[in-house]
């Protein structure tokens, strides 16, 4: 997928065969993704390393008070069921940075004080204090700074998340799930430098954005999965359970979270013992459940 590129150079076609076209690229570009799950093999990643550019040239300017604020405008859901919402594809990889297309429907977070349950330990999610933006490079959505981010994805309830990450390497990340007003899930991972210590999940409840100790429990058994190049995701709730699958891992399956409810979709890394995690998505897409 990582190899595909979509050139529209024919400025005389009329708009209307256009936008036409476009519409198909991007079509073709998902069937590609979805294409990826029927193949044994896995996706091929790019070896080389991202340009640096001058992110600071590309990057928006500060937010206005408030705008990081993860608490809602409303309570509607933003996305709608049995239909996938694009939030993310890039369909003219370029090496040059940029930012965040302003309707992609993504949300970069300054403001999400948590802290999930693993107190003590100085490899898991402690104090949150997300500060980084997110730029596009190379077909790839990614933190720009080596500090703790968020991207507010959507306001689901059930939901179904689809398509391509790269979580290689060491550090964590982590993803919020049902977040409103402090109330939520925290799912946390961590790669460790040892084999022995592995790549754990752990699950945490949060009551006024602190995780609750006795709620804090590992969810993925198979905890010496590691993570290499390019993979498809599959992470779906349902009913009060979730589920996550990695290629053809199947990392969690059903497990219930009983006070999960309506709120925010956030993804995002956290700097403990070792860096954030060098986290990418190639592509993002969302359907909110029945």
């Amino acid at each position: 997928m990582g190899n595909m590129k979509m050139h529209l150079k024919n400025n005389s076609f009329p708009r209307a065969m256009h936008t036409g076209i476009v519409s198909l690229a991007i079509v073709g570009l998902f069937l590609s993704v979805a294409s990826v799950w029927a193949d044994d093999g896995k996706p091929a990643a790019k070896d080389d390393k991202l340009a640096t550019g001058k992110l600071t040239d590309v990057l928006a300017p500060p937010k206005a008070d408030g705008a990081g604020d993860a608490k809602p405008a409303s309570d509607a859901i933003d996305v709608p069921s049995n239909e996938w919402t694009v939030r993310f594809i890039d369909t003219n990889p370029s090496r040059k940075p940029k930012v965040l297309p302003p309707d992609s429907g993504l949300k970069v977070l300054k403001n999400l004080p948590i802290s999930g349950g693993g107190a003590g330990n100085p490899h898991l999610l402690s104090q949150l204090n997300p500060q980084s933006e997110w730029f596009i490079q190379e077909g790839y959505l990614m933190p720009a700074d080596k500090t703790d981010s968020a991207l507010r994805i959507a306001r689901v309830e059930d939901f179904e998340l689809q398509g391509i990450w790269n979580a290689e390497g060491r550090g964590g990340w982590y993803i919020l799930l049902g977040y409103n007003d402090g109330h939520g899930y925290v799912l946390e991972n961590t790669q460790f430098i040892s084999k022995e210590s592995g790549s754990p999940w752990h699950i945490t409840e949060l009551r006024g954005g602190e995780g609750i100790d006795d709620t804090f429990r590992k969810v993925c058994h198979e905890h010496r999965f590691e993570w290499k190049k390019d993979q498809p995701v599959r992470l779906k709730v349902d009913d009060q359970k979730l589920s996550l699958k990695v290629g053809d891992e199947q990392l969690i399956d059903e497990e219930p979270i009983p006070n999960y409810s309506a709120g925010e979709l956030v993804i995002g890394t956290f700097k403990g013992r070792y860096e954030p995690k060098p986290l990418k998505f190639r592509s993002l897409r969302i359907r909110a459940g029945k």
